[in-house]
Parts: structure tokens; C-alpha cells; sequence
């Protein structure tokens, strides 16, 4: 049986799986995280290594495969099989996986269950189980924007003047949107907000003072600030700053990708949420997208059961989730004494 993949139907690669991608992480972490690529007639994908413990490796395949053309299930199998030889090679001691939701689709994969008795019907030579340890988002919120109306070139692009326009344009796409998500954004646009989406030093000083206040009062973790910076360096990076008199207040931190721009990093200051900085940020992003010819807005992490899940939500876009992640045991010895080893520590640490 052959699985359809009319890529016309689904959304372009995630960022992830991108070399642009592969090489600023390989560059930015430590000389032993590197990558692969993997690709045959049918199928492509990036692998990351990272280091594991007691010197052990392990790989990640990030919402891959990308899929090329029509296949079947023989045709994956031998992609499958080609990845896991080269690990098998590298001395890797398991493989973690979650899967683009194209392939899945393609395969009419709706749930974990299924894609595990997938992957096993697939090989039965090694171990596999659904894990509980995830190392990135696998549901995300994501609205095509193609028909919004703009201005080309419109000068002050990105002026509370300008964007009021841009969304008096598009009145019928708000229409579909939340109701408090479209009074928000219509108060936002009434403060006197100055709006950068210049990539300079002062401005990631401006972003970084935002964001990292914002972590420290919602208590989340994040990248080191030197990390982030080597991210805001690259060319397919974007921000957007708010700020008012009393300087910065809103920021908003982007991936520009295949017809994409990804939602990543955001902060607000108490100000900022009481004039809805947090909205004309997200307005911003919407007119950057069109006026760099890209046509989604990802708008990265979702979780309905936190704040900025509801948030998301009420821009009313497409939820997509990535099934898995299913480790792919090459050392089933070695990855159950470690896990073993790992609960132990845990354990005696929350004493």
C-alpha cells in the first residue's frame, strides 16, 4: 500500500529540520552536540547528538521525517533502518523520535499507540517505548495568513498608526479571532507605543532585560543569556520591542524558516500587560510574516491547560501535534541500568 503525501496539504518542515538550524546548534553548544543528515528518495531528516551519561550518546530526530513524494511502509522501513545502522556505527545508546505530523498523517497515525505498533511492525529487532521525557514542544498553534491585506511598503512599517491600518484591513480575519483577543489589540494600539524590530546590540540588551524578568517572576527555565544572544546574531532571527517612556516593556522573539516565522521567546513587564503590549507585539509579527513573502505564524509551545495556552487559542490556528517522542533502544542494557541509576539520584536528591 502506497501512503499519499500532497505536501500541498500540510504545513512546510519545522525549523528543526532545517540546516540553517542544524548549524547555529552544532556551533552553539559543545564541541560533542553535532548532526546529521539522513536522506533517500522519500524521506530527509536532522539528527542531533548529545551527550548522555557515564559517556554515553544518545540521538534526536525532531519532527522528522520531512517527506518527499508518496511512499510505503517498505520505503520508510529502509530510511528507519538507515538512520539506526549509523547509530548502531556512532556507538549511540538509544534514539529519540517524534515524528512530523505530515508523515503521521500520510500514514492516517492519530494517536502514540498507533505510531508504536507502527514503528514495531516496522523492526522488531530493537526495544522501543513511548517516552515520558520530551525535549521539545510537540503541539503547537500555527495560522496561514496568506490572504491577510497589507501594504508593501508602507512607510513606518511597524508604527501603532501603520498596524491600525493593517488591521482595519482585515477586519474578516479578527472576526474569526477570540473576542477579548480582538478588543485587546484594539486597546493595544491606542497606547504610545515605540516599536524596533532593529537587530542591534541595544536592542537585545532591551529584550534580554524583559524576557529574563519575565522568567524570573513566572519561574520558568530558559537558554543562558550567551546562548540566546548567539541566536539573536543569526540572520534568520527576529525580535520586536515595546517600549513606552519608561522604556522596554513587551519583546517578542522569532525564527524566520521555509514560508514560516516561529514564535519562541516573549516577555512582558506588569506595564506591558496593562496597556496589552503582549497583542500589538503579536500584530507586529503578523505584518513582519507578509512582508517577508512567508505565510504561517507558528506561534510555538502550546499547552491549554497554562495561560499563554489560552492565549494562543484565541488567535483560533490550526493545533498540530507531533506524535511521540518513542525511544529507540541500540544498548537496552546499558539505557535501562543508567534510567535506573538516574531515578535513584533523583530520588535521593528530593529527600
Amino acid at each position: 500500500m502506497e501512503f499519499m503525501a500532497n505536501m500541498a496539504d500540510f504545513f512546510p518542515q519545522y525549523f528543526l529540520q532545517t540546516k540553517q538550524w542544524a548549524d547555529f546548534w552544532a556551533t552553539a553548544n559543545k564541541p560533542n552536540h553535532q548532526y546529521f543528515y539522513f536522506e533517500n528518495e522519500y524521506f530527509e531528516a536532522y539528527v542531533y547528538e548529545y551527550p548522555w551519561y557515564f559517556g554515553e550518546k544518545f540521538w534526536y530526530v525532531p519532527k522528522g521525517p520531512a517527506t518527499k513524494k508518496s511512499f510505503n511502509k517498505d520505503n520508510f522501513k529502509e530510511f528507519y533502518n538507515q538512520i539506526l545502522t549509523a547509530a548502531k556505527s556512532q556507538g549511540i545508546t538509544y534514539i529519540k523520535w517524534d515524528f512530523d505530523e505530515s508523515f503521521t498523517k500520510s500514514l492516517e497515525i492519530s494517536s502514540n499507540p498507533q505510531l508504536a505498533k507502527f514503528i514495531l511492525e516496522i523492526d522488531e529487532n530493537y526495544e522501543t517505548r513511548l517516552s515520558s521525557k520530551t525535549l521539545q514542544f510537540l503541539i503547537t498553534s500555527t495560522l496561514e495568513i496568506e490572504k491577510l491585506t497589507y501594504d508593501k511598503n508602507p512607510e513606518n512599517q511597524y508604527s501603532p498608526e501603520r498596524l491600525g491600518t493593517f488591521f482595519n484591513q482585515n477586519l474578516d480575519f479578527w472576526a474569526v479571532t477570540n473576542k477579548n483577543t480582538r478588543r485587546c489589540t484594539r486597546k493595544a494600539l491606542q497606547a504610545n507605543w515605540q516599536i524596533s524590530t532593529e537587530k542591534t546590540q541595544e536592542n537585545f540588551e532591551k529584550f534580554w532585560t524583559v524576557y529574563d524578568e519575565t522568567r524570573k517572576r513566572q519561574n520558568f527555565s530558559t537558554q543562558s543569556k550567551d546562548y540566546t544572544q548567539q541566536l539573536f546574531n543569526q540572520d534568520f532571527s527576529r525580535v520586536i520591542i515595546l517600549s513606552d517612556e519608561n522604556g522596554p516593556q513587551s519583546v517578542w522573539f522569532g525564527i524566520a524558516s521555509e514560508k514560516t516565522i516561529t514564535y519562541i521567546y516573549g516577555g512582558n513587564t506588569t506595564d506591558s500587560f496593562g496597556k496589552f503590549g503582549q497583542y500589538l507585539a503579536h500584530l507586529a509579527a503578523l505584518q513582519m510574516i507578509l512582508l517577508e513573502g512567508r505565510v504561517f505564524y507558528d506561534f510555538g509551545g502550546y499547552d491549554i491547560t497554562k495561560g499563554y495556552g489560552k492565549f494562543k487559542e484565541n488567535y483560533k490556528g490550526t493545533i498540530r501535534e507531533f506524535l511521540g517522542p518513542i525511544d529507540i533502544l541500540l544498548k537496552p542494557l546499558k539505557f535501562n541500568l543508567i534510567s535506573f541509576i538516574i531515578r535513584i539520584l533523583k530520588f535521593i536528591q528530593r529527600k
